[in-house]
Order: C-alpha cells, then sequence, then structure tokens
C-alpha cells in the first residue's frame, strides 16, 4: 500500500465520519438522554442548539483541513530540503572521488608486455607496423577502476584489451603506459576512447578523442569527458 496515495483518502473518511457521527449523536440523545425514548427540550432550544453545534461543527472542520493542508505543505518542504542536502552530498563525493585520465603519448618510456594493444587492419594484410607508447595518469582526486582503452578506425573496426590480460586501476597520481600497435593500416585518423569508473563504480568516465598519423608521427587529441551513471551497480 502507497501511504502517500492513501493518505488523503484516509484524512477525507474520517471527516466523514466526523460529519456523521456529528449530526447523529445530538438525534441519539434527544431520544434517549434521561428518559428513554422521550422528547427532551423545546423546538427553540433546539434550534439554538443546531446552530451553536453546527457552527462549531463548521469551525471544527475548517480548522482540521486548515491543520492537514499546512502539516503536507510542512511535509513536501523538508522532502524537498532533505533530497536538496542529499544531492549535495552526493555531487560533494563525486568530486571528490572523481578520477581524470591525462593521456599523452611517449617516446622515451615503454610499457609492459602485458599492456599491449594490437591494432590490425583486418582489410590490409602486412607486416609493417606503426607502435606508438600512450601515457595515462590518473589526475584526478579519487582512483580510478576498470579502466580499458578502445581504438577504431574510420572503416568501424574496433579492437580493444585483446592483448591486455587485465583491466586497470590506477590511484591518484598513478600511471600505466600502453602500447598501440598499428598493422598494415594505412588510414591516417583513428577514434580513441578511454573509459573507467571511480572508486565505488558509481559512476562511469569515458574521454573520446584522435589519434591522428602525421608524417612526423601521431598526435593525440582528446575531445570530450563524459560522466554517466553505472546503471549496472546502482
Amino acid at each position: 500500500m502507497n501511504i502517500k496515495k492513501e493518505k488523503p483518502l484516509i484524512f477525507f473518511g474520517v471527516v466523514m465520519i466526523f460529519i456523521i457521527l456529528s449530526v447523529v449523536i445530538p438525534i441519539l440523545l434527544n431520544e434517549f438522554i434521561l428518559y428513554g425514548n422521550s422528547k427532551i427540550g423545546t423546538a427553540d432550544s433546539w434550534l439554538s442548539f443546531w446552530g451553536t453545534w453546527l457552527g462549531a461543527i463548521f469551525g471544527g472542520f475548517i480548522t482540521i483541513i486548515g491543520i492537514y493542508f499546512t502539516l503536507e505543505s510542512s511535509n513536501k518542504q523538508f522532502e524537498q530540503s532533505l533530497k536538496e542536502q542529499r544531492e549535495s552530498y552526493e555531487s560533494d563525493r563525486d568530486l571528490n572521488l572523481m578520477p581524470h585520465i591525462k593521456a599523452v603519448i611517449v617516446y622515451n618510456k615503454y610499457a609492459d608486455p602485458e599492456n599491449v594493444i594490437i591494432f590490425t587492419n583486418t582489410k590490409i594484410n602486412g607486416d609493417e607496423y606503426t607502435a606508438i607508447n600512450l601515457e595515462l595518469k590518473n589526475i584526478g582526486l579519487g582512483s580510478a577502476t576498470n579502466l580499458e582503452v578502445f581504438v577504431e578506425n574510420q572503416l568501424g573496426e574496433c579492437q580493444y584489451y585483446e592483448n591486455i590480460k587485465h583491466k586497470i586501476d590506477l590511484g591518484v597520481n598513478e600511471i600505466v603506459i600502453i602500447q598501440l600497435s598499428f598493422y598494415g593500416d594505412k588510414i591516417d585518423t583513428y577514434s580513441i576512447k578511454i573509459k573507467y569508473n571511480d572508486l565505488i563504480g558509481k559512476n562511469i568516465y569515458i574521454q573520446e578523442g584522435k589519434l591522428i598519423n602525421r608524417n612526423n608521427g601521431f598526435n593525440l587529441v582528446i575531445e570530450s569527458t563524459i560522466k554517466e551513471k553505472n546503471s549496472k551497480e546502482f
């Protein structure tokens, strides 16, 4: 049972019972008080009684309605205030836990063998390849977990983490170097996506950009960072 939906029905049911009893009780008093079923009181006295009685009932009814709607308004204000405080707390917590990956191409550092992504164009076979080392550093306020890297060429062919044995976790200021090897691919622009979670897994962060192959080597441009709720966890 939904208490919020049932509460107005319960309130108006109580009011109706109150009104019915307010009418029935004086009639019963006239019939049974003191003399069993004998009539007591004159018409004038009963008219005065009914005027006073109904006036009191009407005033009490208006008072009850006023109290009800005042309490309802106070409850809504309290719930709204509580919601805003909760959202503010969650926003502050998310900010304190927010990781951010800085990605740069490095030439004097090398990747661990387990952190190698080999990108092979399935339409062009060949032995020639270009390898670059990508340094990923967590410069955010919180740890990055389940870090993955996706690479896709302009033909929509995508290979990711086929040669990496585990997803990567990076604490604050920690670094990992990943080698990207491009075999037999003449296309000069690739899409890159770096995906990771915050420490508690509530939010997913996705950084998207381009790897551009120029004559003098690759350039990396990160174009956007998107935050999404992790529906699998929360």
